[in-house]
């Protein structure tokens, strides 16, 4: 995937303050042309019920825009909530085609993931998207014609004197 986001997710970039935890994990969305592929990286999680990409600036809390999450085995509490623990990694690809304001939205550094735990269920651990990885821009091919205006010393080899 040639275009890729990734956030860093620690308790201590929870709003409107820090958690202290020892959870810790990446979350990464990356794409190409045809697909999103939406990933992320849990360690040391303690009855984590959700994930999602939610919408605001690092210093503010927002409306979730995505789930981003993990469908943990087990039965659900009495909120229906199903819950995770341990160090594990959870993705899913989707069509671009069916989430094509992805892509500017996380490129737009507003997006953050969150993790939500029984012990913090407004959030354990957190983090904003930053760029990674983006292709480099095709260079434009330049003549000789329009190159050669802009240096004397062409031109003039170019008209072959000197």
């Amino acid at each position: 995937y040639p275009y890729k986001y990734r956030a860093y997710l620690k308790g201590k970039k929870q709003q409107p303050t820090g958690v202290t935890t020892k959870t810790w994990g990446w979350a990464i969305v990356e794409w190409n042309d045809e697909n999103i592929k939406l990933s992320v990286e849990y360690y040391d999680l303690v009855d984590g019920f959700a994930t999602h990409i939610h919408n605001c600036t690092a210093d503010c809390n927002g409306p979730v825009v995505l789930p981003m999450g993990f469908s943990p085995p087990g039965l659900p509490d009495s909120a229906g909530r199903m819950y995770a623990s341990g160090t594990m990694k959870t993705y899913y690809t989707v069509p671009r085609e069916n989430f094509a304001w992805l892509p500017e939205f996380i490129m737009s550094g507003r997006a953050y993931c969150n993790v939500h735990t029984a012990m913090y269920p407004a959030g354990e651990i957190r983090g904003q998207f930053n760029m990674v990885s983006m292709p480099e821009p095709e260079p434009e091919e330049e003549t000789i014609a329009s190159v050669a205006g802009q240096y004397p010393e062409l031109t003039t080899l170019l008209e072959g004197r000197g």
